[in-house]
């Protein structure tokens, strides 16, 4: 059997940068982020049904600003933009 020569290779696991690190932790915070705010608008619109009504109606009205602002939120991460 031959035998294969690993000098200077690079190692098998890296660990991650700290800019990775953040944008991981922020990536896993995005989610949650996004549920809670969808909730909470949810809950404070009379007659709005999760069943029946898109999520897209909370950019309407006084504090559509709100859900706007909100949209992005799991894209802001990584910086990219869903199409």
């Amino acid at each position: 059997m031959s035998q294969i020569d690993t000098r200077g290779a690079p190692p098998a696991v890296v660990a991650p940068s700290r800019a990775a690190r953040r944008l991981l932790a922020a990536g896993v915070a995005a989610g949650p982020m996004f549920g809670v705010v969808v909730a909470v608008q949810a809950a404070s619109r009379p007659g709005y049904d999760l069943k029946w009504h898109p999520l897209s109606l909370f950019s309407l009205g006084p504090y559509g600003w709100v859900q706007v602002a909100n949209w992005p939120t799991p894209d802001r991460p990584t910086g990219r933009r869903s199409t």
